[in-house]
C-alpha cells in the first residue's frame, strides 16, 4: 500500500480503506511503512482501491483468479472468496476450513457452509478443491458430504 500497490476488496469495505487505512498521518503506535514515508506518502500516493461488487478477474495472461462477493451470508457481508477456474481451487476464509488429515469432519454444517455451498451453486463454480485460509485443503466431495447431511431442500 505505501508504494501504490491496488488493493483489492469487497466494495463494503472501500471506505474504511480510504477513510482509515490509507489516512494519510502518521501512526504513533508502532509506525509502520506508511508512517516511515509520510509526508512523501501523503502528497504522491496514488489511491488505488478496486472495490468488487460482483465478479473481478485478476489475470498475468497466464493463470486467472476470480474474486466473488459472498452473497447472504450472516458472518460478514463484506467477504469474497477466490476461485481459480483451470485449477478448480475455491479459497475463502471462515466459511468452510476442511478438516485436518484423520480429523473427524463436522457432524451438521453451520450457516456460513451452507451460505457457502448457494453462492458456489448460484456462480455455477466447478469446484474441486477447498483452500481454507484457517486450515487445510480438502476435495469438493468432502465438502458436500458435510454440507448435505441431515440437510433435504437447501
Amino acid at each position: 500500500m505505501a508504494e501504490s500497490a491496488t488493493l483489492i476488496t469487497h466494495q463494503q469495505n472501500r471506505s474504511f480503506y480510504e477513510d482509515v487505512l490509507l489516512y494519510p498521518a502518521p501512526r504513533a503506535v508502532g509506525p509502520d511503512r506508511l508512517s516511515r514515508l509520510y509526508p512523501w506518502f501523503a502528497g504522491n500516493r496514488v489511491p488505488a482501491i478496486e472495490a468488487v461488487n460482483q465478479r473481478y478477474v485478476v489475470s498475468d495472461g497466464v493463470r486467472t483468479l476470480d474474486l466473488y462477493p459472498v452473497q447472504g451470508l450472516a458472518h460478514n457481508a463484506n467477504m469474497l472468496v477466490a476461485y481459480l477456474p483451470t485449477e478448480r481451487i475455491l479459497i475463502n476464509a471462515d466459511l468452510y476450513s476442511p478438516p485436518a488429515p484423520g480429523a473427524k469432519p463436522p457432524a451438521a454444517p453451520n450457516a456460513s457452509m451452507l451460505t457457502l455451498r448457494q453462492n458456489i451453486q448460484r456462480l455455477g463454480l466447478d469446484v474441486a478443491r477447498h483452500v481454507g485460509i484457517h486450515g487445510a485443503v480438502g476435495s469438493h466431495q468432502d465438502f458436500l458430504a458435510i454440507v448435505n447431511r441431515g440437510v433435504s431442500s437447501n
